[in-house]
């Protein structure tokens, strides 16, 4: 008889390892310097535009985000620009989402780390200029040109020149400093409309539910612009900063902004930018209960349902035979089961089904929990949960059709 548990999949992943992970998914922590010196190519640089790809064998969606190179600390020389490829994106009316794994925006700019990538497109995409992020997450430092700050998911740097360049320069790297260079605009901190938030309601709220917040003060522009409302992102614990999309934006005026919370955003300050460029940074902070995942979707967002796979009520996971038969991991798996199914909460019902010979994450229609192979998960990445979704109708619905979760065979020692 099969076993039916409530299970929150990230959870699961946490409770399989004894190990201290960060909060927010299945990440080791790893040194800059050790990060560095396991990469071949290091750049400071910006991305200027994203495109989404399935795989030659239409098992897996890549994002291939094209980086402007600014500036070039280690590995060959390139032209100006290189892809940097992620995994998860979104091809017609089909969505990969990898959790954890390094998802990057327009604009971001900051150190990049990688090492070279051999993955095979549905159409050309110059593999000589390909690159993986090696450590995932970690394989992106994300700068803050406001104050030449910056931070990932372990670690804040306060001053780049100091707590990176400092470190760089240990390892022997030379470099020209083109810090100055990197501003998209240049900011305004003198302006007599200066940013200025004052308060803001509600101060407990939800995230990705189209609960609205309004945010009070002055200097905030007549009219948007360019300007933005950044909430503490929950992806990596709050370290950085994130956005809701244009359409989250419900009005905007001088001394009032009302804007709803975006998926992903988690409890911290709230940060506002005029088109000026001037900023403010909330007093107190903002306290985000739960958060629904939302699929963005040609400028909208959506939010996808869970749906009837197995014609039991529910999604069937089935094991590869090497975890089916490791006692010591089924034995952990069924315990977070359990854990979830008595102490309850999520009211979403997975089943756990018996043996596969399925070995691969991919789109598929299986299910699968298994170990990884070789190399097959970036350094440091202890498991991690890949969410396929589907969409159909007018207007569209977006559904879950499929999980994968894979651990590293090597974690648990």
């Amino acid at each position: 008889m099969k076993e039916k548990s409530m299970i929150y999949l990230i959870t699961v992943l946490s409770l399989f390892f004894n190990k201290t992970l960060n909060s927010q998914g299945m990440i080791v922590n790893t040194s800059l310097e050790k990060r560095v010196e396991n990469s071949s190519f290091v750049i400071e640089g910006r991305v200027v535009h994203q495109k989404y790809l399935w795989d030659s064998a239409y098992k897996s969606i890549y994002t291939v985000n094209t980086v402007l190179i600014l500036n070039q600390l280690k590995g060959e020389n390139y032209h100006d620009t290189i892809n940097l490829i992620t995994p998860g994106g979104i091809v017609g009316n089909d969505k990969i989402e990898v959790f954890p794994s390094l998802k990057l925006n327009i604009n971001d700019v900051g150190l990049f780390i990688l090492n070279k990538a051999n993955i095979d497109f549905e159409r050309n995409v110059n593999n000589f200029s390909n690159f993986i992020p090696e450590y995932s997450k970690l394989s992106f430092i994300k700068y803050d040109m406001g104050n030449f700050s910056a931070f990932d998911d372990f670690t804040s740097y306060p001053d780049i020149e100091r707590d990176i360049y400092g470190k760089l320069n240990s390892l022997g790297l030379k470099f020209e400093n083109k810090l100055n260079t990197f501003q998209t605009k240049e900011l305004d901190l003198r302006s007599p409309n200066a940013v200025s938030i004052s308060s803001f309601t509600l101060t407990t709220i939800t995230a990705g539910t189209q609960s609205v917040l309004t945010i009070n003060g002055s200097g905030f522009g007549s009219s948007q612009g360019s300007g933005k409302v950044e909430f503490r992102n929950a992806d990596n614990g709050g370290s950085g900063y994130m956005s809701p999309i244009a359409n989250e934006y419900v009005s905007w005026s001088d001394n009032q902004i009302k804007v709803e919370v975006p998926s992903r955003a988690g409890t911290g300050d709230i940060r506002v930018t005029n088109d000026s460029g001037s900023s403010d940074v909330s007093s107190s902070d903002l306290t985000v209960t739960y958060n629904l995942t939302n699929i963005n979707y040609n400028s909208d967002k959506y939010r996808p349902n869970l749906v009837d796979a197995d014609g039991s009520g529910g999604i069937e996971f089935v094991f590869y035979t090497d975890f089916y038969n490791d006692a010591n991991a089924m034995g952990a798996f069924t315990r977070a089961l359990n854990s979830w199914r008595c102490g309850g909460g999520t009211g979403v019902y997975f089943e756990a089904g018996g043996s596969s010979t399925t070995d691969q994450a991919s789109s598929d229609n299986v299910n699968i929990i298994r170990f990884d192979n070789g190399s097959e998960l970036p350094s440091g990445v202890l498991g991690r949960t890949t969410n396929y979704y589907s969409g159909c109708g007018n207007p569209i619905d977006w559904f879950t059709s499929e999980i994968d979760i894979v651990f590293d065979d090597n974690a648990g020692g």
